[in-house]
């Protein structure tokens, strides 16, 4: 770890960062967003386990693979990766539904948020408190209704409802108008 700068009277905050093996110097919001990077598909994986599904030979190569993720935050990977566990869900985990889609989910989310910061600023940047914020609303925002497509769902299988495909469908459509129209509200 070095310090950069001494502090002053006249300076706010003294910035750390960090040398990983061969790595160039991290910022420690470089650090933390990492590490949601590399710790999302492993609690991905644990949803899928608690779900049903076996733990494979690839659960064992994906897994890993998160610290490519990291080093390559603006290529392919994190594209390649996800979409390697979204298909190891959708064969491994038994039946239709499982309420583990939910945090599985989320952690799918939380890492693509952390992958575009990772993205988008340089090693040693450290990341505002407006963007967290505005990151952290907007994560809520999608976890909720993540949730609660996912209630509305098993509701509508649970009444048996004639034509719950198209329930869902008209369900969805109403949210996107929403949300559509929440972006055109100044």
């Amino acid at each position: 770890m070095t310090t950069r700068g001494a502090k002053t009277p006249g300076q706010r905050t003294v910035r750390r960062t960090y040398t990983l093996g061969r790595s160039e110097e991290l910022g420690r919001d470089q650090v933390a967003l990492g590490l949601v990077v590399v710790l999302t598909p492993a609690a991905f994986i644990g949803c899928a386990v608690l779900a049903g599904a076996g733990i494979s030979a690839w659960l064992l190569v994906l897994v890993p693979s998160a610290v490519l993720l990291v080093r390559e935050a603006d290529a392919v990977w994190p594209l390649v990766a996800w979409t390697g566990l979204g298909v190891l869900w959708v064969v491994q985990v038994p039946g239709v539904f499982s309420w583990w889609a939910v945090p599985a989910a989320v952690c799918v989310l939380l890492s693509h948020v952390a992958t575009g910061l990772l993205a988008a600023a340089p090693p040693a940047l450290e990341v505002s408190r407006h963007t967290y914020r505005r990151c952290a609303r907007r994560v809520a925002v999608v976890s909720g209704v993540t949730l609660a497509v996912a209630v509305a769902s098993q509701l509508v299988v649970r009444l048996a409802l004639a034509g719950h495909v198209a329930v869902t469908v008209l369900a969805l459509a109403a949210l996107a108008g929403w949300l559509w129209l929440g972006r055109l509200a100044p």
